[in-house]
């Protein structure tokens, strides 16, 4: 059994050049996104853009990461590529050479904010389990309700511990890796 960790990050990017309106791009950046999610989907560090808006020649994006960014504007490269692929395939490759300053497509406004509230996402195998417990439910008497196929995982429990995990502070993390570890091993002993 794993918890993910999902990490996440407002980012505000404008245009290099912001003398290039983004409305002139939009359709090509949109498209971007959901291609940058697709391909992202492979890397080493699974990134997904979660949320975008475009709103007065600025671009608000919400990233989503397994893992923490000490840069988390530099995991938007991808983005920069795809949308001067996605102009230059649209007969728009005229802009790319306006836009970019200093090798940059887009520019960062202001520094890129963790969300702070962090969420844990049950992993496929917790739901299936949770899922085959409902069925077995019906079945088993209420004394051995909590107990699975003799893995002595009681689900209660982990449930009871997930819930008190999603509301843990970053500053919490390293308990979370304990746990995570625990739960590698095999058995669950004791959750204090």
């Amino acid at each position: 059994m794993n918890l993910n960790l999902t990490y996440k990050y407002n980012i505000v990017l404008s245009l290099a050049n912001q003398e290039v309106k983004m409305q002139q791009i939009r359709d090509e950046i949109e498209k971007s996104i959901k291609e940058y999610n697709v391909k992202s989907r492979t890397a080493k560090n699974v990134k997904e853009i979660i949320h975008s808006e475009i709103k007065e020649d600025l671009l608000f994006v919400c990233l989503s990461t397994k893992n923490h960014l000490d840069n988390p504007v530099r995991g938007l490269y991808l983005l920069s590529k795809i949308t001067m692929e996605q102009l230059k395939n649209n007969k728009k490759g005229d802009l790319i050479e306006k836009i970019i300053r200093n090798k940059s497509f887009f520019k960062s406004v202001g520094e890129a904010k963790e969300v702070k509230n962090l969420k844990f996402e049950k992993s496929d195998k917790i739901e299936e389990i949770e899922e085959s417990n409902v069925l077995n439910n019906a079945v088993i008497k209420s004394e051995e309700k909590s107990e699975i196929q003799g893995n002595n995982v009681n689900l209660s429990k982990i449930n009871t511990l997930m819930n008190k995990l999603i509301l843990l502070r970053e500053q919490e993390r390293e308990i979370i890796e304990a746990i995570n570890e625990e739960l590698k091993g095999g058995e669950i002993n004791e959750f204090k």
